[in-house]
């Protein structure tokens, strides 16, 4: 589970493991894309060597 910001809700939500989309390891770092309970989708990358979605 974790935290990220929703625009459709307008705050801060909880996104629970049903909710990730998929995970993808990149040479920028793991993209995680995930849906809000809302249905906004998003994504952020992690790891090492984390760099920005684009």
């Amino acid at each position: 589970m974790f935290e990220t910001y929703c625009p459709v809700h307008e705050s801060n939500v909880l996104i629970f493991p049903s909710s990730i989309d998929e995970l993808v390891n990149t040479e920028r770092g793991i993209v995680v894309r995930y849906h809000c309970t809302c249905g906004h989708e998003g994504a952020f990358v992690t790891g090492k060597r984390a760099t920005a979605v684009g």
